[in-house]
């Protein structure tokens, strides 16, 4: 397997390795290997323009997929198994040894629902990784990247301050929220006197830091992230379960991950939208590149 940068083991024994360890140790070493390995970015960089349109593309779908298989998995207990069974191996990337991962998993019994649940979760921030290097390099080929900033720029204000909303370049940037595309990442930093604005649908919460960081809706309620995955949605099963009255945010909606520091990664799983302050988008696609 995949540790600290080198290659150690092969296929099936790295994979049985990884999914005997805790629920803990499991999810931290599956998020070492969300980002795409130098060789296999190497590669990318010859695509010529159509080449990488068509990855991303591609990308694109195989992220959707996943994301349905994630929310069909809080009503139906046996959604993950079937989508397991049903999934293509070829589809999967040999990257980081994902594909034996995946082949050994699936053979599992439900003791390991929740690691089926945190493998799909983590394999979509990898493909999410991914999509956001596409898009880049696509955006670098055509000339896009002083043009096109964001393909689905929604003009929202924040309640949270009017007076944000004065004139001036920053001013409007911190009232621009992006959409953060269906099955895709965003990592950000929330410092702990600080906070960060957050739409799921039409409904506005706020991600506050602190030692301990909270997400807070529209009516004030509270509620406190706990380390590592937090699925936020209407769904009773879910760690963070919002408003009924709040009909615009799906059932299984978002994904918030807090690291234990400063740092939150939120995953949008909702055809309702997931939307960030443009600005912070801008930031986390450029900090993806320098990574």
């Amino acid at each position: 397997m995949i540790q600290d940068g080198k290659s150690v083991g092969t296929g099936q024994s790295a994979s049985q390795s990884i999914i005997t360890q805790s629920m803990d140790e499991f999810e931290a070493e599956l998020g070492r290997r969300a980002k795409m390995p130098a060789d296999k970015l190497e590669d990318i960089l010859r695509f010529n323009e159509r080449q990488v349109r068509v990855e991303a593309e591609a990308v694109a779908t195989i992220l959707k997929r996943f994301a349905a298989a994630v929310v069909d998995s809080m009503d139906d207990p046996l959604g993950i198994d079937r989508f397991l069974r049903e999934l293509d191996l070829n589809a999967v990337s040999r990257d980081h040894h994902w594909r034996t991962i995946f082949a050994e998993l699936r053979t599992r019994d439900k003791r390991f629902d929740d690691h089926k649940r945190v493998l799909l979760i983590k394999y979509l921030q990898y493909l999410s990784f991914r999509k956001k290097l596409l898009d880049y390099i696509y955006e670098r080929m055509t000339g896009l990247e002083e043009t096109n900033n964001h393909p689905d720029l929604t003009i929202f204000p924040s309640p949270a301050d009017p007076g944000r909303a004065a004139s001036g370049s920053e001013a409007r940037e911190a009232t621009e929220f992006s959409r953060l595309p269906i099955g895709e990442s965003v990592t950000v930093q929330v410092p702990r006197s600080g906070s960060m604005d957050v739409m799921l649908a039409r409904h506005m919460f706020r991600i506050l830091g602190a030692a301990h960081p909270c997400l807070v809706d529209q009516n004030g309620v509270t509620h406190f992230l706990q380390k590592g995955r937090n699925m936020v949605g209407r769904h009773p099963e879910s760690d963070i379960v919002v408003d009924p009255d709040f009909h615009d945010v799906s059932r299984a909606h978002a994904i918030l991950e807090w690291s234990g520091a400063g740092e939150v990664t939120l995953t949008d799983l909702s055809t309702r939208g997931t939307f960030v302050p443009h600005m912070l988008m801008r930031a986390a696609k450029q900090a993806v590149l320098e990574s």
